[in-house]
């Protein structure tokens, strides 16, 4: 692992939070939707006392930071399944804004590409119950075409323009659209114990 990597994270331990409080919901007032008791790095806070130092208002940041093998997972938790084309358009200013930051403040222009490092976003978001009675048979009829068609769920697939973005922009070397539950199953694979 990269040796700038390991330094800045072990003299921050202060910022580590739980799944749980890094997901929490301040608009909806929800801390229940995305439970874990497994621990991450904060990253709002990093890039909150930067900006603090520099007397700036805070910048937009992905939620947590984990370091497991030789990922770097970062981490935005999104209690809504992300309809909202302004949530999908701040989504990838985020991560964009998060890993230039990381890169050139925090780590002072080293380059995670240039290591044995490598980048994964996770975007963990709660779907919800997709069906209303209004439109349960379209979402049903929707679903079944997606499958037809080897394609993810509707709400997936609304979000592949992230994993485009990503892509295009070569941001990560990994990016994972989880929903809560299939996050939660899977955890280990991103957060270490």
């Amino acid at each position: 692992m990269c040796c700038q990597v390991i330094e800045f994270l072990d003299n921050h331990d202060a910022e580590l939070n739980t799944i749980t409080e890094l997901a929490k919901d301040d608009c909806r007032n929800d801390n229940s939707w995305c439970r874990c008791e497994l621990f991450a790095y904060d990253y709002d806070k990093f890039m909150q006392n930067f900006c603090n130092q520099l007397r700036i208002k805070s910048f937009a940041s992905v939620d947590a930071l984990v370091k497991n093998n030789n990922w770097i997972n970062l981490i935005e938790f999104k209690n809504s399944d992300c309809r909202n084309k302004d949530t999908r358009s701040k989504t990838k200013r985020k991560l964009a804004d998060t890993i230039h930051f990381f890169e050139k403040c925090i780590l002072n222009d080293f380059v995670i590409s240039q290591s044995n490092l490598k980048y994964r976003f996770i975007l963990v978001f709660n779907p919800g119950d997709e069906s209303t009675e209004f439109n349960n048979g379209y979402e049903s009829l929707n679903r079944e075409i997606n499958i037809l068609g080897g394609l993810d769920s509707p709400s997936k697939e609304r979000l592949r323009g992230i994993v485009d973005y990503c892509n295009t922009l070569r941001l990560c070397h990994d990016i994972k659209i989880l929903t809560v539950d299939e996050f939660l199953t899977s955890i280990n694979e991103y957060v270490p114990c």
